[in-house]
């Protein structure tokens, strides 16, 4: 019984600090795990963006974009990229415009590499925070 108080007593510190923010749980790490799960991350810079209300069905958007820096991946600086999103809502007063910037990360799905249409996490407002982030941990 002693022996059980005894660990009671030291797994109580680390219990009261086990909500604390610091680097090793805060926005940085979430930062951290999604590069190092990707299969590539891309500065890109949005050249032409389609935007398509479905009635019944979710809203989209076609995205060409060029890639102005490469954390991870294959693929090249200067080299254009295709992809889609999809939106459960209207987005037309949302829609990006010609010249903006985002993080993009392509991950595994089915055996190719492409990114998450519906996944929030897969497409990043670029933040000098982000990019000087991503360059430290690359």
């Amino acid at each position: 019984m002693k022996f059980l108080k005894g660990i009671i007593l030291l797994l109580i510190p680390s219990l009261l600090f086990a909500g604390e923010l610091d680097e090793s749980n805060g926005p940085s790490e979430y930062y951290h795990q999604k590069l190092h799960a990707a299969e590539g991350a891309y500065l890109v810079r949005y050249e032409k963006i389609t935007y398509k209300s479905r009635l019944l069905k979710k809203d989209k958007l076609e995205i060409s974009a060029t890639i102005e820096k490469v954390f991870k991946g294959n693929k090249n600086e200067s080299e254009i990229i295709h992809f889609y999103r999809l939106y459960d809502s209207d987005i037309s007063n949302y829609v990006p415009e010609q010249g903006e910037r985002f993080v993009v990360f392509f991950d595994n799905h089915g055996g190719r590499s492409s990114i998450d249409p519906q996944d929030p996490s897969s497409v990043w407002v670029a933040s000098t925070e982000i990019i000087g982030f991503l360059n430290l941990h690359k």
